[in-house]
């Protein structure tokens, strides 16, 4: 973590309480009942689909993301071309230019013959795309 990261995240742990901001503990809106096989490593809100969210594998899974519900229903999956999944992290959605994308990184990846740092980004398909069912 950098200096900057660990000074900000302590300023908002001190100042947190001061607002109100109390933590009640986490709470159980569904379970997970579709891929990722292996390890679940990312999960981002849909942008353009309400109550849709997108996740992936980590280590050694498949080039795809996978669209999940709310509760966690497996939705589909959609497949990332010219890509391969060696080490994805994380995922993140965003709006841009009025269209709605998705970031897929595999950062912090210990191997001197790969990149620190390889992005994916993509458009996040809309509503009526017929996703890939992986099952």
């Amino acid at each position: 973590m950098n200096r900057t990261f660990s000074v900000f995240l302590a300023a908002i742990v001190l100042i947190a309480p001061a607002f109100g901001a109390q933590f009640a503990g986490p709470e159980e809106a569904g379970q997970l009942a579709a891929p990722p096989r292996l390890e679940t490593s990312g999960l981002a809100a849909s942008q353009r689909t309400p109550d849709l969210l997108w996740t992936h594998d980590d280590s050694g899974g498949a080039d795809s993301l996978y669209g999940v519900t709310t509760t966690g229903k497996f939705v589909g999956a959609i497949h990332l071309r010219g890509v391969h999944n060696e080490d994805w992290e994380d995922i993140a959605s965003y709006r841009q230019d009025n269209k709605a994308w998705l970031l897929v990184a595999a950062v912090g990846v210990p191997d001197p013959n790969r990149p620190p740092v390889d992005l994916h980004l993509g458009e996040d398909p809309p509503r009526d795309t017929r996703y890939a069912n992986t099952r």
